[in-house]
């Protein structure tokens, strides 16, 4: 009983508790209240984190952005690099003009766009890249890759930029669309096939503004003028190369804030005129403007190409297109230089371009002709010389004329390879202080 007691007394409430403290805990507005509360929390939260997310998001978007239009200027900069003319299709300072006018102006000089150019947009460079003297075979492939100082073709890349509004799926307003051959980045050798043939309207970046892009101040021409994509083309007449700065606004799009416009700017000369050095672009920077220097032509004709070549360069002059005659050539004349486009001794500012024809080689089968009687052996020999060469001239007998040409070996019309030797005997000369010249 004492215990029953006891326990009664201490543990009675806990045991059995009244019927009122059963009762107590959360009451209904209680919980809606709390349930308000914690749904504003994760409410709040979630809305923090999915503004984490996309600004996250936009800071990738942009990096990636700025990357593709850093990767284009880079990609446009390299073909000027290259470049031999750019918006030109000579090397004269008057030369420089619009890409679109340069363009038009190709069609007579290199010929027609193969494949055509197609519909575009506004041109704004027109770049001629020099890839080389080459030999392509019937099936397109390149036979000398290393390329050769001559050769019967030089091949020229005809790229050309233009900016025109976005009709695919590439993000608008505008895209960069490029025209001309492919690099090839597998082959060091032949950065750029010249077998290969051109790619029209390949796109080299889009999000491109329909304005922002800012050249700053232009001596020169200005291409794309208002839009997303400029070039200032200021030909350094001097030196006969080309200073091109670029401008390009590119649109980035945002998930938080409104589109965003980026403009970037890159300065780069054209790399592809011969005798240039670093010092030369220096002295013409040193220069004020109009101090063009004045260089004369040297006269390269009947010389052989490398020595023409050397007197261009020597003579401040740069080498223009080395085109090669359709006849004429023969065994003492092949490769030498035919005609020079200015004259010798004209004055011409320094830096201008010199073309020049040379003679073919002579290949194949030759005929010899005839050269009995010929009245001395240096007439003889001249005859020769058109396709063969002198053999053995030696003086014999003492009937017939004096110094004409009495047998030869082999005879008229044998067929011997071109560059073969004649000999042939003549009558020497009665007197004997003459001689047959």
């Amino acid at each position: 009983m004492r215990l029953w007691s006891w326990l009664r007394k201490n543990y009675q409430k806990r045991l059995f508790p009244r019927k009122r403290d059963r009762q107590k805990g959360f009451t209904l507005t209680e919980l809606l209240v709390a349930a308000v509360i914690a749904g504003i929390v994760i409410l709040s939260a979630g809305q923090a984190m999915n503004a984490i997310m996309f600004r996250e998001r936009d800071m990738i978007s942009e990096q990636q952005r700025r990357t593709e239009l850093n990767r284009a200027i880079d990609f446009i900069a390299d073909d000027i690099r290259m470049s031999r003319r750019v918006n030109a299709t000579c090397d004269l300072d008057t030369c420089t003009t619009t890409a679109q006018q340069a363009v038009t102006n190709s069609t007579s000089t290199l010929g027609a766009f193969n494949p055509p150019l197609g519909s575009i947009g506004t041109s704004i460079l027109y770049l001629e890249i020099p890839l080389g003297f080459h030999d392509c075979d019937a099936n397109g492939t390149l036979d000398n890759p290393q390329g050769a100082a001559t050769g019967p073709t030089e091949y020229i890349d005809r790229v050309v930029y233009d900016v025109r509004p976005n009709t695919t799926t590439w993000m608008g307003p505008r895209t960069i669309n490029r025209y001309g051959r492919i690099p090839n980045l597998s082959n060091p050798q032949v950065p750029v096939d010249p077998c290969s043939a051109p790619q029209a309207s390949i796109v080299v970046a889009d999000g491109i503004t329909t304005s922002g892009a800012n050249l700053g101040t232009c001596n020169g021409t200005v291409s794309g003028a208002g839009g997303g994509f400029l070039a200032c083309v200021d030909t350094l007449t001097r030196v006969g190369v080309t200073r091109v700065t670029l401008a390009m606004g590119g649109q980035v799009k945002k998930a938080l804030t409104t589109s965003q416009i980026y403009e970037f700017n890159s300065g780069v000369y054209n790399r592809a005129q011969d005798g240039l050095t670093g010092t030369d672009i220096a002295n013409y920077l040193n220069t004020s403007p109009g101090g063009v220097s004045s260089c004369t032509v040297p006269s390269i004709l009947n010389q052989p190409r490398p020595t023409a070549e050397t007197l261009i360069t020597t003579a401040g002059l740069q080498i223009g297109l080395a085109t090669q005659a359709a006849s004429g050539g023969t065994l003492t004349n092949a490769n030498r230089v035919a005609t020079q486009s200015i004259n010798a001794s004209t004055t011409v500012p320094c830096g201008t371009a010199l073309n020049y024809t040379f003679f073919p080689q002579i290949t194949g089968t030759c005929t010899v002709p005839n050269i009995l009687g010929q009245s001395a052996p240096t007439t003889a020999t001249n005859t020769l010389n058109s396709s063969l060469f002198l053999g053995n001239a030696q003086a014999v007998g003492t009937t017939g004329n004096s110094c004409n040409v009495q047998t030869q070996s082999p005879s008229a019309g044998t067929q011997l390879a071109c560059g073969s030797t004649v000999s042939f005997t003549f009558r020497p000369p009665q007197n004997q202080n003459q001689s047959c010249t």
